[in-house]
Protein backbone atom coordinates (compact mmCIF):
# COMPACT_ATOMS: atom_id res chain seq x y z
CA UNK A 1 0.00 0.00 0.00
CA UNK A 2 2.76 2.25 0.63
CA UNK A 3 4.12 1.56 -2.50
CA UNK A 4 0.83 2.28 -4.24
CA UNK A 5 0.83 5.47 -2.63
CA UNK A 6 3.90 6.89 -3.49
CA UNK A 7 3.42 5.06 -7.27
CA UNK A 8 0.06 7.39 -7.43
CA UNK A 9 1.80 10.66 -6.39
CA UNK A 10 4.93 10.51 -8.45
CA UNK A 11 3.06 8.86 -11.89
CA UNK A 12 1.19 12.25 -11.82
CA UNK A 13 3.49 14.73 -10.98
CA UNK A 14 5.78 13.43 -13.30
CA UNK A 15 3.19 13.74 -15.73
CA UNK A 16 2.52 17.19 -14.46
CA UNK A 17 6.28 18.26 -14.62
CA UNK A 18 6.75 16.78 -18.52
CA UNK A 19 3.80 18.60 -19.84
CA UNK A 20 3.77 21.68 -18.10
CA UNK A 21 6.04 23.94 -20.79
CA UNK A 22 4.35 21.66 -24.08
CA UNK A 23 0.60 22.94 -22.58
CA UNK A 24 2.10 26.72 -21.86
CA UNK A 25 3.29 26.70 -25.77
CA UNK A 26 0.00 25.45 -26.87
CA UNK A 27 -2.47 26.92 -24.93
CA UNK A 28 -0.77 29.66 -22.22
CA UNK A 29 0.12 29.17 -18.78
CA UNK A 30 -3.67 29.84 -17.68
CA UNK A 31 -4.34 26.60 -19.15
CA UNK A 32 -1.14 24.76 -18.69
CA UNK A 33 -1.88 25.43 -15.28
CA UNK A 34 -5.96 25.55 -14.46
CA UNK A 35 -5.82 21.90 -16.55
CA UNK A 36 -5.11 19.85 -13.14
CA UNK A 37 -8.26 21.15 -12.00
CA UNK A 38 -10.07 18.54 -13.25
CA UNK A 39 -8.67 15.76 -11.58
CA UNK A 40 -9.05 18.15 -8.22
CA UNK A 41 -12.78 18.41 -9.20
CA UNK A 42 -13.17 14.54 -9.82
CA UNK A 43 -11.42 13.44 -6.80
CA UNK A 44 -14.11 16.06 -4.82
CA UNK A 45 -16.83 14.35 -6.48
CA UNK A 46 -15.70 11.02 -5.75
CA UNK A 47 -14.75 12.14 -1.95
CA UNK A 48 -18.46 13.58 -1.63
CA UNK A 49 -19.84 10.44 -2.99
CA UNK A 50 -17.51 8.29 -0.55
CA UNK A 51 -18.40 10.43 2.43
CA UNK A 52 -22.29 9.41 2.39
CA UNK A 53 -21.40 5.46 2.70
CA UNK A 54 -21.73 3.90 5.92
CA UNK A 55 -17.98 3.30 7.25
CA UNK A 56 -16.95 -0.22 7.30
CA UNK A 57 -16.34 -1.19 11.29
CA UNK A 58 -13.06 -2.21 12.49
CA UNK A 59 -12.35 -5.42 14.38
CA UNK A 60 -9.37 -5.10 17.12
CA UNK A 61 -8.42 -7.14 19.80
CA UNK A 62 -6.59 -4.05 21.52
CA UNK A 63 -8.72 -3.23 24.45
CA UNK A 64 -6.08 -1.09 26.28
CA UNK A 65 -6.83 2.42 27.76
CA UNK A 66 -6.27 4.91 23.91
CA UNK A 67 -5.74 8.35 24.43
CA UNK A 68 -5.95 10.76 21.54
CA UNK A 69 -2.96 13.40 22.12
CA UNK A 70 0.08 13.20 20.12
CA UNK A 71 3.01 11.95 21.43
CA UNK A 72 4.95 15.24 22.05
CA UNK A 73 7.07 13.51 24.87
CA UNK A 74 7.96 10.77 23.36
CA UNK A 75 12.13 10.04 21.89
CA UNK A 76 10.71 7.83 19.05
CA UNK A 77 8.12 10.29 18.01
CA UNK A 78 10.70 12.81 17.41
CA UNK A 79 12.73 11.31 15.80
CA UNK A 80 10.43 9.77 13.58
CA UNK A 81 9.54 13.24 13.29
CA UNK A 82 13.14 14.30 12.11
CA UNK A 83 13.17 11.72 9.70
CA UNK A 84 10.11 12.95 7.72
CA UNK A 85 11.10 16.58 8.52
CA UNK A 86 14.77 16.42 6.72
CA UNK A 87 12.66 14.31 3.97
CA UNK A 88 10.17 16.53 3.14
CA UNK A 89 12.57 19.68 3.39
CA UNK A 90 14.57 18.37 0.82
CA UNK A 91 11.50 17.11 -1.45
CA UNK A 92 9.59 20.63 -1.83
CA UNK A 93 12.60 22.54 -1.87
CA UNK A 94 14.07 20.51 -4.95
CA UNK A 95 10.74 20.40 -6.31
CA UNK A 96 10.53 24.23 -6.18
CA UNK A 97 14.05 24.81 -7.34
CA UNK A 98 16.02 22.01 -9.24
CA UNK A 99 14.40 23.24 -12.83
CA UNK A 100 14.88 26.67 -12.37
CA UNK A 101 18.38 26.00 -11.39
CA UNK A 102 18.96 24.38 -15.04
CA UNK A 103 17.12 27.32 -16.55
CA UNK A 104 19.69 29.73 -15.00
CA UNK A 105 22.35 27.74 -15.97
CA UNK A 106 20.90 28.55 -19.88
CA UNK A 107 18.62 25.21 -20.13
CA UNK A 108 15.43 25.43 -22.45
CA UNK A 109 12.56 25.29 -20.05
CA UNK A 110 11.38 22.19 -21.28
CA UNK A 111 14.13 20.02 -20.96
CA UNK A 112 14.58 21.54 -18.01
CA UNK A 113 10.44 20.14 -17.07
CA UNK A 114 11.84 16.87 -18.53
CA UNK A 115 14.39 17.05 -16.17
CA UNK A 116 11.99 17.67 -13.00
CA UNK A 117 9.88 14.96 -14.75
CA UNK A 118 12.56 12.81 -14.33
CA UNK A 119 13.04 13.37 -10.29
CA UNK A 120 9.53 12.53 -10.09
CA UNK A 121 9.82 9.06 -12.17
CA UNK A 122 12.96 8.21 -9.59
CA UNK A 123 10.93 8.43 -6.99
CA UNK A 124 8.20 6.60 -8.46
CA UNK A 125 11.09 3.63 -9.57
CA UNK A 126 12.11 3.74 -5.21
CA UNK A 127 8.10 3.57 -3.96
CA UNK A 128 8.23 -0.13 -5.94
CA UNK A 129 11.77 -1.30 -4.50
CA UNK A 130 11.87 0.42 -0.98
CA UNK A 131 8.78 -1.70 0.13
CA UNK A 132 9.69 -5.01 -0.96
CA UNK A 133 13.43 -4.87 0.72
CA UNK A 134 11.78 -2.89 4.12
CA UNK A 135 9.78 -6.10 4.56
CA UNK A 136 13.25 -8.60 5.02
CA UNK A 137 15.03 -6.12 7.07
CA UNK A 138 14.29 -6.16 10.86
CA UNK A 139 16.86 -3.18 11.59
CA UNK A 140 16.34 -0.84 9.08
CA UNK A 141 18.72 2.09 10.38
CA UNK A 142 21.14 0.74 7.73
CA UNK A 143 18.50 1.65 4.99
CA UNK A 144 16.96 4.90 6.76
CA UNK A 145 20.75 5.97 6.96
CA UNK A 146 21.64 4.91 2.62
CA UNK A 147 18.57 7.22 1.69
CA UNK A 148 20.24 9.99 3.58
CA UNK A 149 23.70 9.14 2.21
CA UNK A 150 22.21 8.97 -1.68
CA UNK A 151 20.23 12.35 -1.31
CA UNK A 152 23.85 13.88 0.53
CA UNK A 153 25.86 12.22 -2.22
CA UNK A 154 23.67 14.18 -4.58
CA UNK A 155 23.11 17.18 -3.21
CA UNK A 156 26.92 17.56 -3.32
CA UNK A 157 27.10 16.66 -6.62
CA UNK A 158 24.68 19.06 -7.74
CA UNK A 159 26.92 21.80 -5.82
CA UNK A 160 30.26 20.80 -7.11
CA UNK A 161 29.68 19.78 -10.74
CA UNK A 162 25.69 20.59 -11.79
CA UNK A 163 26.47 20.45 -15.48
CA UNK A 164 28.46 17.17 -15.64
CA UNK A 165 26.08 14.77 -15.13
CA UNK A 166 22.95 16.21 -14.54
CA UNK A 167 20.09 13.38 -15.26
CA UNK A 168 22.34 11.21 -13.55
CA UNK A 169 22.86 14.06 -10.56
CA UNK A 170 18.81 14.49 -10.54
CA UNK A 171 17.67 10.67 -10.82
CA UNK A 172 19.90 10.28 -8.22
CA UNK A 173 18.34 13.07 -6.07
CA UNK A 174 14.52 11.49 -7.08
CA UNK A 175 15.65 7.86 -5.90
CA UNK A 176 17.14 9.38 -3.14
CA UNK A 177 14.31 11.48 -1.46
CA UNK A 178 11.45 8.66 -2.63
CA UNK A 179 13.41 6.01 -0.66
CA UNK A 180 13.23 8.57 2.41
CA UNK A 181 10.12 9.07 2.23
CA UNK A 182 8.64 5.35 1.47
CA UNK A 183 10.82 4.99 4.47
CA UNK A 184 9.48 7.91 6.40
CA UNK A 185 6.21 6.43 5.74
CA UNK A 186 7.09 2.55 6.95
CA UNK A 187 8.41 4.29 10.51
CA UNK A 188 4.88 5.62 11.24
CA UNK A 189 3.82 1.54 11.50
CA UNK A 190 7.47 0.26 12.77
CA UNK A 191 7.91 2.96 15.48
CA UNK A 192 4.26 2.40 16.79
CA UNK A 193 3.04 -0.34 19.22
CA UNK A 194 -0.53 -0.27 18.21
CA UNK A 195 -2.55 0.98 14.92
CA UNK A 196 -3.99 3.72 17.73
CA UNK A 197 -0.03 4.89 18.18
CA UNK A 198 0.48 4.85 14.56
CA UNK A 199 -1.90 7.48 13.95
CA UNK A 200 -0.80 9.03 16.73
CA UNK A 201 2.49 9.55 15.60
CA UNK A 202 0.94 10.27 12.04
CA UNK A 203 -0.80 12.85 13.20
CA UNK A 204 2.48 14.74 14.89
CA UNK A 205 5.26 13.86 12.46
CA UNK A 206 2.82 15.31 9.07
CA UNK A 207 1.87 18.33 11.04
CA UNK A 208 5.70 19.43 12.02
CA UNK A 209 7.52 18.26 8.90
CA UNK A 210 4.96 19.52 6.69
CA UNK A 211 4.54 22.89 8.70
CA UNK A 212 8.55 23.21 8.61
CA UNK A 213 9.04 22.28 5.36
CA UNK A 214 6.52 24.76 3.77
CA UNK A 215 9.47 27.27 4.63
CA UNK A 216 11.81 25.33 2.72
CA UNK A 217 11.25 26.68 -0.97
CA UNK A 218 11.00 30.19 0.48
CA UNK A 219 14.04 29.93 2.48
CA UNK A 220 16.05 28.42 -1.04
CA UNK A 221 15.14 31.16 -3.38
CA UNK A 222 15.73 33.81 -0.14
CA UNK A 223 19.18 32.55 0.10
CA UNK A 224 19.62 32.50 -3.84
CA UNK A 225 18.35 36.08 -4.34
CA UNK A 226 20.42 36.91 -1.66
CA UNK A 227 23.91 35.22 -2.81
CA UNK A 228 22.73 35.36 -6.63
CA UNK A 229 24.19 31.23 -6.77
CA UNK A 230 22.93 28.04 -6.04
CA UNK A 231 25.66 26.98 -4.40
CA UNK A 232 25.11 27.73 -0.79
CA UNK A 233 21.30 27.36 -0.67
CA UNK A 234 21.88 23.78 -2.45
CA UNK A 235 24.69 23.01 0.20
CA UNK A 236 22.25 23.59 2.92
CA UNK A 237 20.30 20.92 1.97
CA UNK A 238 23.29 19.05 1.89
CA UNK A 239 23.83 19.49 5.78
CA UNK A 240 19.59 18.62 6.24
CA UNK A 241 20.67 15.09 3.96
CA UNK A 242 23.57 14.64 6.87
CA UNK A 243 21.08 15.23 9.15
CA UNK A 244 19.23 12.82 7.99
CA UNK A 245 21.51 10.29 8.07
CA UNK A 246 21.74 10.75 11.75
CA UNK A 247 18.34 10.60 12.85
CA UNK A 248 18.11 7.54 10.87
CA UNK A 249 21.37 5.75 12.61
CA UNK A 250 19.12 6.34 15.70
CA UNK A 251 15.99 4.95 14.86
CA UNK A 252 16.62 1.23 16.13
CA UNK A 253 13.93 -1.58 15.98
CA UNK A 254 13.16 -1.25 20.12
CA UNK A 255 12.53 2.77 19.81
CA UNK A 256 8.33 2.36 19.84
CA UNK A 257 6.11 5.72 20.53
CA UNK A 258 5.29 6.42 24.00
CA UNK A 259 2.48 8.86 25.38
Amino acid sequence: MTGAYMAAMMTTAAAAAALAVPLADAAGWRVSLGVWAVPAAAAAVWWVVRAGRRPMPVRTADTTAVTARLPWRSPAAWLVTGYLTTSSIMFYALLAWVAPSYTDRGWDEAAAGLLLAGFSAAQLASAFVVPLVVDRVRDRRALYAAAGTVNAVALTALVVAPESAPWAIVLLLGFGNGAAFTLGLTQLVEHAATTHDSARLAGMAFLVSYVVAAGGPTGIGALHDALGSWTVPFLLLAVVAGAQVVVGLLLGPSRRVAA
